[in-house]
């Protein structure tokens, strides 16, 4: 099912609106592609340091 155009517009009102909530959107979705398709143990492990260095700084 394609998308109407209206629903193009209120697409792109939205994104003009919100950059901050799309730009979040934008960045989970790439890292959990990452993770899920091309992500090494290495790079695993990394994510996991970097996971629980954000965890403390959201704690304090």
């Amino acid at each position: 099912m394609s998308i109407s155009e209206a629903q193009k517009r209120a697409n792109v009102r939205y994104q003009k609106k919100n950059p901050d909530v799309v730009r979040r959107i934008q960045y989970k979705s790439r890292g959990k592609n990452f993770i899920l398709k091309s992500a090494n143990e290495q790079d695993l492990r990394q994510f996991e340091e970097w996971i629980q260095i954000r965890q403390q700084q959201l704690t304090n």
